[in-house]
């Protein structure tokens, strides 16, 4: 993490601007790997400050997104060694298990680099650096004893690269729409390890500065 929190000073560092933007975008999120197998794909809404640099030619964005990520199925079975919750003696113990939505809390930066402008229309590729909390929690039910449910939750700090392609087409000198995609490849500190995910939506940029 505190090489990552390194990575994201050097690379919002020296960020001059030829005009700066703010934004706000929203795209579909798939997770993948265990995270993809317990919640379904969800929508996450982004806030955006954008630096233009080298006549354009690098954008900078620094962003915050919310995403919320529903369970695919209302439960899930599960399992416990050793006694079990019914005093059956050793044995493994069918449970189920509950899972609650879960909430992600993310800051990324990304650079991008024009490929090619055409009147009005401008196409971007870059690479972003995320790093993010995400919190979940479930219940767990005895199979055979109903009543005994065992709360759990799931608090993971988060990081990693990612990359993406945009298409930017400028309507006024003040406004701009965009449509992207791309993929982030995160890693967790517990549960599942495997945080990585598609996305791919759409957004509004509004230019407040130019110099």
């Amino acid at each position: 993490m505190k090489k990552l929190l390194l990575l994201t000073l050097l690379l919002a560092g020296g960020m001059s601007s030829a005009y700066s933007q703010i934004g706000a975008r929203i795209s579909l999120v798939t997770p993948r790997g265990d995270m993809g197998a317990v919640f379904k794909n969800g929508l996450s809404y982004d806030l955006c400050y954008m630096l233009d640099r080298r006549k354009g030619r690098i954008r900078s964005t620094l962003g915050l997104s919310f995403t919320s990520l529903a369970p695919r199925a209302d439960s899930f079975p599960t399992y416990q060694d050793g006694a079990g919750n019914s005093g059956n003696g050793n044995s493994v113990m069918p449970e189920l298990r509950v899972y609650k939505p879960m909430k992600n809390y993310a800051f990324y930066i990304d650079n991008s680099f024009r490929i090619f402008s055409v009147q009005q229309f401008s196409f971007y590729a870059g690479v972003r650096l995320t790093m993010g909390l995400s919190k979940s929690s479930y219940d767990t039910y005895d199979k055979y004893n109903p009543t005994y449910v065992n709360a759990g939750a799931n608090d993971n700090y988060y990081g990693g690269l990612g990359a993406s392609i945009q298409g930017v087409y400028t309507i006024s000198s003040h406004a701009q729409v965009c449509a992207f995609i791309g993929h982030n490849a995160l890693v967790a500190t517990d549960w599942s390890y495997n945080f990585s995910h598609h996305f791919f939506g759409l957004g509004l940029n509004y230019r407040i500065k130019a110099n």
